[in-house]
């Protein structure tokens, strides 16, 4: 084989480059195909590298989160442990429009992958530095290393947006377009209380919950219920937490 410089001039690969195909190589390595499926999206990369979509039981579930891929030569630490990495801050803003976006670091001399979610890391950053949207660059934080656990974590977080993105689409377009409809979500699970369920837990748990000091809560979901409460009962759970 002849050397390089009889070759003539050849463009250079770049370390960035390497970097980008050594992390999506450590991603599909790491990530189960029995729970996940990686589609690299990089022909036309607008700041989305690629979407990660989950299966379940044998089955593909079309339910997917969108990925920002990171490498890095760097081993230093922040104090916390955690790895910092500038980007684009029209990148988070971007990626911020689709569903459930992640950003993952591959720490290449560890082949170390971290997670970072763009929700966690836009309310982080919102508190530290509220008008971060007029700066070209800020600093993502990634602390939790990509194993076993946290794809579980991953899973089941993807999971629940999927589905409450669902349910508040499918509750929209139930009604028509003068009606107002109004969505409770328990942000613990991300599950939606619907007028039914609303009804059915103060029907079964009002008193109860008026005795637990939570007649101000109550109060509140009956507002919210409105002049659907007709039921004798309602009316005595209102007057007894008035």
């Amino acid at each position: 084989m002849p050397p390089i410089g009889d070759l003539g001039p050849l463009p250079k690969t770049g370390r960035e480059a390497e970097l980008e195909t050594e992390s999506i190589t450590a991603l599909r390595a790491r990530l189960p195909l029995s729970k996940f499926l990686f589609r690299d999206e990089r022909t036309d990369d607008d700041g989305v590298d690629g979407t990660i979509e989950l299966r379940l039981d044998g089955s593909s579930l079309n339910m997917r989160c969108q990925v920002q891929l990171k490498g890095t030569d760097s081993t230093k630490r922040n104090g916390d442990g955690s790895f910092s990495r500038s980007i684009k801050s029209s990148n988070l803003n971007y990626l911020l429009y689709g569903p459930s976006p992640i950003y993952i670091l591959h720490v290449n001399p560890l082949n170390e992958l971290y997670i970072a979610y763009a929700q966690d890391e836009l309310k982080r950053i919102e508190q530290s530095t509220p008008n971060w949207r007029g700066q070209t660059t800020i600093t993502l934080r990634f602390k939790t290393l990509l194993d076993a656990g946290s794809l579980e974590e991953l899973h089941r977080r993807v999971l629940k947006e999927a589905r409450l993105g669902r349910q508040i689409l499918q509750d929209v377009y139930a009604v028509g377009a003068a009606q107002t409809v109004t969505v409770t979500i328990d942000p613990s699970t991300l599950l939606i209380c619907n007028d039914a369920e609303k009804m059915a837990a103060l029907e079964s748990e009002g008193m109860a919950m008026v005795a637990d000091g939570e007649a101000v809560k109550v109060l509140e979901l009956i507002r919210d219920l409105g002049q659907r409460i007709d039921r004798p009962i309602m009316h005595v759970i209102a007057a007894y937490a008035e």
